[in-house]
């Protein structure tokens, strides 16, 4: 009797790492007079379907920076946000606004991203 050769284990399929989340960050104008602003924020490696935690920190001149409460949104089924908050410059002071989102599902962070008006 032959001994039959044993099948080859199957070869595992790696799975591809999770990209690190990237954002952009930029100012529009909004409605009404100079100062009403759209902070707009988009990025992507974030985990498809799933909620992000974006937290904006304002500084006005050379004052001591605030934090916000976080607000949130969530990617779309490619991995995208595209986040928009209306926001107020004060005319004749420069305001600073740094970004920083969070994948909720995965717990990565991006890089920090601001604009200044």
């Amino acid at each position: 009797m032959s001994a039959r050769p044993r099948p080859e284990p199957p070869i595992p399929i790696p799975i591809p790492p999770t990209p690190t989340p990237v954002i952009n960050v930029s100012l529009e104008f909004g409605i009404g007079g100079l100062e009403n602003r759209v902070l707009r924020i988009t990025g992507s490696g974030f985990t498809p379907g799933n909620q992000v935690e974006i937290q904006i920190t304002t500084r006005v001149d050379n004052d001591n920076p605030s934090t916000g409460s976080p607000q949130t949104t969530t990617a779309d089924n490619f991995g995208l946000i595209d986040f928009k908050l209306g926001v107020f410059c004060i005319v004749g002071r420069r305001t600073t606004f740094q970004v920083l989102a969070i994948d909720l599902f995965s717990a990565k962070r991006s890089n920090v991203a601001g604009a200044s008006c």
